[in-house]
């Protein structure tokens, strides 16, 4: 200290600075700001970018309305424009619809998944067992007979689906931060239904799911209703399914289907769908229920109708090639209304996926019978 004044290097004023204005943040709350406006220092760097790249597809959305983000459009278009019309979107915003399909979908929980992202084919051949190994005892100095397992090929087709959502200039200028966490979700969502529906419901347009597959156990009720489904046919669906095809297994149906078998009781009164301790997961007969939107509701059910399955979703098999393709344009034609003339944007949400039931013996599918 000289005459009062304290000396200090560049880097001791630089070290006290930066000091004051933490102290300062923290003193006004700052430290604790929405990490969506990219100023939380404490916001990991990986969350950073993907909030920014959240930022350039609003951004982009904005400039092809507006034209007041030319300089960020460059950096966002870095894949240039889709040779079909339309702007490629970055990556990340795809990857968020994926998460949203992964976080609803229960065939994208429970089944098997094959990721197709380095197979350049859009197929791909499983083996199937049909008939297994044949095991014998034998007297000593006994001839040990030879066998062989056989198998069917399983070719696993990949197929698009897509959703086409239009977006007014209205919407977008008045609800444009919102508008991307709600559109991510609503694709996703969708997507998992679709490809639920096929996977348990689908009746070979693609695919041929769950509830309609070649093999599968069937148990028929005694009427062409659903209120005939009983007991009974409960404990001939479990009985269907040997003890190594057991494990794993669970109830698959839509929430209306359950709500039907709420109502079994049995012979001392008590609802045999039960919660045990309470907890969140509910039980039938000793194993988990699956509630499946995309099945068959029970205002759907009619005569000789598939409706509840059992089994080990392991044994469905989807794949795919671990991306959805995302893209925006403000010149396509829907429903023959140009998007240009109405001042809309028109949203492409699409990935290629393939759907089969791998063993279809793993599972019992309760339907009513014919009328």
């Amino acid at each position: 200290m000289e005459n009062g004044v304290i000396q200090l290097t560049k880097e001791e004023f630089l070290a006290l600075q930066t000091q004051a204005v933490d102290a300062a943040v923290k003193a006004l709350g700052m430290d604790k700001i929405d990490a969506r406006y990219k100023i939380n220092p404490q916001q990991e760097e990986q969350e950073q970018l993907k909030t920014g790249k959240k930022e350039r597809f609003l951004q982009l959305l904005c400039y092809m309305h507006n034209k007041q983000y030319e300089p960020i459009l460059q950096q966002a278009l870095s894949d240039g424009v889709a040779s079909d019309g339309g702007y490629l979107v970055p990556e990340e915003v795809a990857s968020d619809i994926l998460h949203f399909v992964n976080d609803y979908g229960v065939l994208r929980r429970y089944g098997s998944y094959f990721d197709m992202s380095r197979v350049k084919s859009d197929s791909l051949h499983i083996p199937r067992l049909l008939s297994d190994i044949s095991v014998s005892w034998i007297n000593e100095k006994g001839v040990i007979a030879s066998s062989e397992p056989s198998f069917e090929d399983v070719n696993l087709i990949l197929k698009k689906v897509a959703a086409i959502s239009t977006v007014t200039e209205e919407l977008l200028s008045d609800c444009l931060i919102v508008l991307y966490d709600f559109l991510m979700e609503r694709y996703g969502e969708r997507i998992a239904f679709a490809e639920d529906q096929q996977g348990f419901a689908g009746s070979g347009a693609p695919f041929t799911g769950l509830l309609h597959a070649s093999g599968v156990n069937a148990v028929t009720l005694k009427g062409a209703s659903i209120s005939s489904l009983g007991y009974d046919d409960l404990v001939d669906m479990q009985s269907c399914l040997s003890t190594a095809k057991l494990r794993g297994s669970r109830w698959f149906a839509h929430p209306s289907i359950f709500g039907e078998i709420r109502k079994i009781k049995d012979s001392a009164g008590n609802p045999i769908l039960l919660k045990p301790g309470n907890g969140p997961i509910e039980e039938l007969m000793g194993y988990p229920v699956e509630k499946v939107d995309a099945m068959p509701a029970k205002s759907a059910v009619a005569a000789n109708t598939p409706f509840l399955a059992f089994g080990n979703a392991r044994n469905i098999g989807l794949a795919g090639k671990g991306e959805i393709a995302f893209k925006i344009s403000d010149s396509a034609v829907i429903n023959s209304e140009s998007m240009f003339e109405r001042a809309e944007q028109a949203l492409r949400a699409m990935e290629r996926v393939g759907i089969a039931v791998l063993l279809p013996g793993g599972f019992a599918v309760a339907k009513t019978s014919a009328a």
